[in-house]
């Protein structure tokens, strides 16, 4: 079997066109979350251009076998594509460097150690009064950094800030009839963790 490009019934520049589109999805910013919405976009014209590429190569679809190769075609170039797309991918992931965006998320995750304990003890307090009234007075702990601010306020939200991140966080107690849960927001949204990020 002859390898040949992907979509080779197009014009040349409309693979390079989604190529340089999908390079731009995976690496223009690798600190910030892409929507989703994105990458669902991209995939459905990328499969619906195959489709209608091998449509033509393959022609009028007069019973199930021209049907079955059709699927074949279609397939085919979405396999090369993405083969094109991983390869360069790789070649670019190599010398990028990704420690900016592990530095600031690290440090994040260490303030999130600490809210942890913070949650625990807020929460033992709710189980013991069932009210979140001045639940968070006199709940203190120190951090890993002297940079780094806790504060826990009476109802017991919990403010992060991390000054190596340059970070802020929320965590906000809510009471269920199964205990205490907890909405999470904060900015940059870039460094969260996933259950903080509004997108």
């Amino acid at each position: 079997m002859t390898f040949t490009r992907p979509f080779r019934n197009a014009h040349i520049l409309l693979p390079i066109a989604l190529f340089i589109g999908a390079e731009y999805l995976l690496f223009s910013d690798p600190c910030e979350p892409r929507p989703v919405a994105a990458y669902a976009a991209f995939t459905t014209a990328a499969v619906c251009l195959a489709g209608w590429l091998a449509h033509l190569r393959v022609g009028p679809l007069h019973d199930w076998r021209v049907a079955l190769r059709l699927m074949y075609e279609t397939l085919g170039d979405l396999l090369k594509f993405g083969l094109a797309v991983l390869l360069a991918g790789l070649l670019i992931c190599l010398p990028m460097p990704t420690v900016d965006c592990y530095t600031p998320r690290s440090d994040v995750s260490e303030l999130l150690t600490v809210s942890a304990a913070l949650k625990t003890e807020i929460s033992e307090r709710y189980a013991a009064r069932h009210s979140l009234t001045n639940i968070g007075e006199g709940v203190h702990m120190e951090t890993l950094s002297p940079d780094d601010k806790v504060w826990v306020t009476s109802d017991g939200s919990i403010f992060l800030f991390s000054a190596k991140a340059g970070t802020a966080l929320l965590e906000k107690p809510f009471a269920g009839p199964d205990g205490l849960t907890w909405q999470c927001m904060g900015a940059p949204d870039k460094y969260l963790p996933s259950p903080c990020r509004q997108r």
